[in-house]
């Protein structure tokens, strides 16, 4: 039968979970982008200490990733069969330990911030600037523990549209704050980046009330229910750490390798580092499209695995490939036409006051992603796709091994042995996209890696 025959309501599905949570990226992302103008116009220095104390907060927003996905592994095949109280206990779960690694890492920013800034650059004048943006945002970490991993987990159970509705708060609100406290408008404070620190506080602690009213007065099907927070079912619990801790691991290994590509360009120079994160956002926004699909993919196959349907499983995934092979061409083409007009036209207008060598450096490395946008999609895909069969395992071996057996160590030995300019380094960082397709393909079309996991099919 032909991949692209799906069973009624496929397509429709697949619009309703890929654009909303490509919208919510999108937003997300522009929020990114927002601020790297907003910043942008206060120098280097400030871009890169910015994105320095954003690494950190990146690594826990992986955290928070690993944990919703590793759970959307159990949630999206309950789904399936429609089992809301499992679907229930399985939130508790993981709101309840994400609220524990959000105190963590609260404490860790506001006790410890040089030490952890220091990781990721060794400028000293970046370190300064950063210590106080990261004390500021401290806060951030126990509103996102709740408010991103709730609507998060929802998207595993096909309720993608609150978090388009959170992270469209959340544009107008940081961007109107930030533009507030960093340039002194309506009588504030001028306080350059630490006012971009006060505004993301004011604004992440405005989407936490708003997802926290959500969720006790307008989400009926699945409770939230205080007790499932810290009183966990045992058998769910062990299916939760069963599945959930290899994806968290796979998460936070890569989410460290991809903070620590910042950190080796950081090591190199300043003007590396800055170009680097703001292509890094540039392409954020570029890709929403991979991320929304690729999420959508993880919890449509995972649902219908749910309900026994291998076959339907299959040509769902073949489908899903190909579309991410069409969606990583259209990203492609749209960052290079960002590179060939968009880089020219910020700089004239003022939005980016960088120097000659960051702006050269940018638009190296946007033709390079440019490059491995298609692989990239294709690999986000598979790795969704074979976690909604309960594959973790194999997924996580190949999607982080290559990065820290492989492409890391060759790029931290051409920047800090052979002295490589940093376009070539970060070649050798993102390697292992084309690396990990030649494993992920074959591992998908054998098939074997497809599981029932809900407790009345083991």
């Amino acid at each position: 039968m032909s991949i692209f025959h799906q069973e009624k309501g496929f397509y429709r599905s697949l619009l309703s979970l890929a654009l909303p949570a490509a919208g919510a990226s999108l937003l997300q992302n522009a929020v990114g982008l927002a601020d790297t103008f907003m910043v942008g116009s206060l120098g280097d220095d400030a871009v890169a200490a910015i994105a320095a104390a954003n690494k950190f907060f990146f690594i826990f927003s992986l955290l928070l990733f690993g944990l919703v996905s590793g759970a959307s592994v159990l949630a999206a095949q309950y789904w399936g069969k429609r089992d809301r109280e499992a679907i229930s206990r399985i939130a508790g779960i993981v709101l309840g330990i994400s609220l524990s690694a959000g105190f963590f890492f609260a404490a860790a920013a506001a006790f410890f911030p040089r030490q952890i800034l220091s990781v990721f650059t060794g400028d000293p004048a970046v370190i300064g600037l950063g210590v106080g943006y990261l004390r500021l945002i401290a806060a951030t970490f126990l509103t996102s523990s709740f408010s991103a991993a709730y609507w998060s987990f929802l998207r595993s159970i096909e309720k993608a549209g609150l978090g388009l509705a959170v992270q469209l708060l959340a544009f107008f609100s940081n961007t109107f704050f930030n533009a507030v406290f960093i340039f002194g408008l309506f009588g504030a404070p001028k306080m350059g980046v630490n006012g971009a620190a006060l505004g993301t506080l004011l604004s992440r602690s405005l989407e936490c009330l708003a997802v926290l009213i959500y969720a006790v007065f307008f989400r009926k099907d699945i409770r939230l229910r205080p007790r499932d927070f810290w009183r966990w079912d045992r058998a769910l619990l062990r299916d939760f750490f069963r599945y959930s801790s290899v994806v968290l691991l796979n998460d936070l290994l890569w989410g460290i390798g991809n903070s620590l590509q910042i950190a080796v360009l950081g090591h190199i120079s300043t003007p590396a580092m800055t170009a680097a994160s703001v292509v890094m956002t540039i392409q954020g926004v570029v890709t929403v499209t991979t991320f929304g699909m690729a999420s959508a993919a993880g919890v449509l196959v995972g649902k219908t695995i749910g309900r026994g349907h291998f076959g339907e499983a299959k040509r769902q995934c073949q489908f899903l490939l190909l579309l991410a092979v069409g969606v990583g061409l259209l990203c492609s083409a749209a960052q290079l036409l960002i590179r060939s007009y968009g880089v020219d036209a910020a700089v004239s207008a003022g939005l980016f006051h960088l120097t000659g060598e960051a702006v050269a450096l940018m638009r190296q490395m946007l033709l390079l992603g440019a490059c491995l946008f298609p692989v990239m999609a294709c690999n986000f895909t598979l790795v969704m796709t074979l976690r909604s069969g309960g594959d973790t395992k194999v997924s996580a071996l190949i999607d982080v091994g290559f990065m820290w057996l492989i492409s890391f160590p060759a790029a931290a030995l051409a920047a800090f042995v052979l002295r490589w300019p940093p376009t070539a380094v970060l070649f050798l960082l993102n390697s292992e996209e084309l690396l990990k397709c030649l494993f992920f393909l074959p591992r998908m079309l054998r098939w074997r890696w497809m599981r029932n996991v809900t407790r009345s099919a083991q």
